[in-house]
């Protein structure tokens, strides 16, 4: 069953180009992929394992939220499992995929023109293929809050996808250095299994 979204207002917000100096400040965040790293991406979707409500990401998710607060599930899956859980506890999610993933009965298109108080991407940062991709991805998170809104990240220790340029996979601390290059604070969450963040403006 389909659990439709509440109605509260969004903030809407203009796609902008990177302009910040650094090596990666070359395409408009909201355009961050090819067709074909989303066709690799979207293999990934997974139905099982630790998804639902054994996902550590809307369980950190679930600790955060404040009565009132909007929440994108970026990177959601083919039936945005995470998203729907959330919504069917009172929570006012919306779900965003992209690709072949993308299905109108679970997920919202124009999801990325919209501010949120909170973004989260379950299993989504360790499915990019570079490191020039995972700065990009939080980037894009990043301009996705509202100035006080935050942002939950996991990073698995399998699959691993994203290579440098001298061809080691990126590790746990090069991500948290990478985003601690765009957000004011990175705090690790512990206690789980696999590294999780929050990332606050």
């Amino acid at each position: 069953m389909v659990t439709k979204r509440k109605q509260t207002p969004l903030r809407r917000v203009k796609s902008k180009r990177v302009n910040d100096g650094s090596k990666w400040a070359s395409r408009p965040r909201v355009d961050i992929y090819s067709p074909s790293e989303i066709s690799a991406m979207n293999a990934t979707s997974r139905h099982s394992g630790v998804v639902g409500n054994r996902a550590i990401v809307p369980r950190v998710v679930e600790k955060i939220v404040k009565h009132g607060d909007v929440i994108l599930d970026f990177g959601a899956g083919k039936n945005a499992v995470q998203a729907q859980q959330l919504m069917n506890k009172g929570y006012d999610v919306i779900a965003y995929e992209m690709g072949k993933n993308f299905n109108p009965l679970y997920h919202f298109k124009d999801a990325l023109n919209y501010r949120y108080n909170i973004v989260y991407a379950s299993n989504v940062v360790n499915v990019q293929h570079s490191d020039e991709q995972i700065y990009n991805l939080l980037s894009l998170l990043h301009e996705l809050i509202v100035n006080d809104g935050k942002v939950v990240i996991n990073y698995p220790q399998s699959p691993r996808y994203a290579v440098k340029q001298d061809g080691d996979i990126v590790s746990t601390k090069e991500v948290e250095d990478i985003a601690k290059s765009i957000f004011y604070r990175v705090t690790p969450v512990r206690g789980y299994s696999a590294p999780v963040f929050i990332l606050e403006k």
